[in-house]
């Protein structure tokens, strides 16, 4: 019999691309020779369709790696991500490209307000962090074929 892993769950699924895309913002989860040419200060995410949440996702876990740091006196450095992303993941995105993204408006509105919230944490030593730094930039393009249909969102 061959390897069969359990099916997941839909949100499951969406997690796991997503940690999946973190994980190429890891120079130590890439290859010498891709490492290499890449400029780890301009680092973009992008998705088609499934892709596009995927990528927000990727960068929501981005925003926590961040945040868990901070919290405990790390600074802005990244980290371990439900124990699936690589320590070395510095987790920095400067932004995603989205090209017709399956996300609905409700989906959007959720993300952003999760996102756009900006408040101190508590460091483990009890001092007061700054805020979060705001989100990266989002752009998302719709094609035509999607604009004749009516769809909005995306």
């Amino acid at each position: 019999r061959g390897f069969l892993p359990p099916p997941l769950s839909r949100q499951q699924q969406l997690a796991r691309r997503g940690k999946e895309l973190l994980l190429g913002t890891s120079p130590s989860s890439l290859p010498p020779d891709i490492r290499s040419i890449v400029d780890w200060d301009a680092v973009f995410l992008g998705g088609h369709s499934y892709g596009g949440p995927s990528a927000l996702v990727a960068l929501d876990l981005a925003r926590k790696m961040r945040a868990r740091a901070r919290a405990n006196g790390a600074g802005d450095a990244g980290g371990d991500v439900d124990g699936d992303v690589s320590r070395g993941s510095s987790g920095v995105i400067r932004g995603l490209i989205l090209h017709d993204p399956a996300v609905s408006r409700e989906m959007s509105e959720r993300y952003m307000s999760a996102n756009m919230a900006s408040s101190s944490t508590t460091t483990a030593s009890g001092s007061l962090s700054p805020p979060p730094k705001p989100p990266p930039p989002i752009v998302s393009f719709t094609s035509d074929e999607y604009d004749r249909a009516g769809v909005r969102c995306g």
